[in-house]
């Protein structure tokens, strides 16, 4: 599932830039079910974000 092109115009704009499609499984129902069964993080709510910030340079 994209929010930024849905799926015919997405596959008009492969084709246009010259891409063959050959194959395409299409996982949007089994990634729905996968992100639906997720629940809400589990971890330490007064941890930094994560980003270079945490990186020791040498």
């Amino acid at each position: 599932m994209s929010f930024l092109i849905s799926l015919r115009p997405f596959r008009q704009v492969i084709t246009d830039d010259g891409f063959a499609i050959s194959a395409w499984n299409d996982k949007t129902e089994l990634a729905s079910k996968a992100f639906a069964g997720m629940s809400e993080s589990k971890g330490e709510p007064d941890l930094p974000e994560l980003g270079e910030h945490l990186l020791a340079i040498r």
